[in-house]
């Protein structure tokens, strides 16, 4: 499963500069109900600080807890 060949995925133009496995987009599917992004941000930028999801969001990245 890649996020290439998901219907909510749009590849940015930026990536014909880019070798084929540095390829990026954009995904619509996240939003609505499914996930809540939470920011940190400052005078210097911001960044990712959780991702919260319902119980049935599915994540190609998943690993089993130990």
């Amino acid at each position: 499963m890649k996020c290439s060949e998901c219907k909510h995925w749009k590849r940015l133009d930026i990536s014909d500069q880019w070798l084929p496995e540095d390829e990026a987009g954009t995904c619509d599917g996240l939003l609505n109900d499914k996930v809540d992004i939470e920011l940190k941000t400052g005078w210097d930028g911001g960044y990712i600080d959780s991702i919260e999801t319902k119980h049935d969001f599915f994540c190609a990245n998943h690993e089993v807890k130990d």
